[in-house]
């Protein structure tokens, strides 16, 4: 046929894999430093607990203070468990064994 244009090939690309570098090789440390918390392993086991409320208070450079509530049989009323560490995985770890403790005397 006169007049028509021959239909324009195009070539396949097709595109190219994705490769992500892992953390280490980007330099980001996933993994908790020596002394500090692995806050999902703790919440977890505070959820396990039943933890009402807790707090962290850094006393000084060298006592960290953990201060957790637990729930009682008593409508309203909450058992108060105090813990201290050098660092804040020390206390905390130290608060929620006490925490375990008391609940499993009760």
């Amino acid at each position: 046929m006169r007049g028509q244009m021959a239909e324009e090939v195009v070539p396949t690309v097709r595109p190219l894999p994705v490769a992500m570098p892992s953390p280490d090789q980007l330099g980001v440390n996933i993994r908790p430093a020596a002394g500090a918390c692995d806050w999902t392993a703790i919440h977890k086991r505070m959820q396990d607990l039943g933890v009402v409320s807790f707090q962290m208070d850094r006393l000084n450079a060298d006592v960290f203070q953990i201060t957790c509530l637990l729930p009682t049989a008593e409508a309203g009323r909450t058992h108060r468990i105090e813990a201290h560490g050098a660092t804040e995985a020390e206390a905390m770890r130290c608060a929620l064994d006490e925490a375990q403790r008391w609940k499993s005397q009760r």
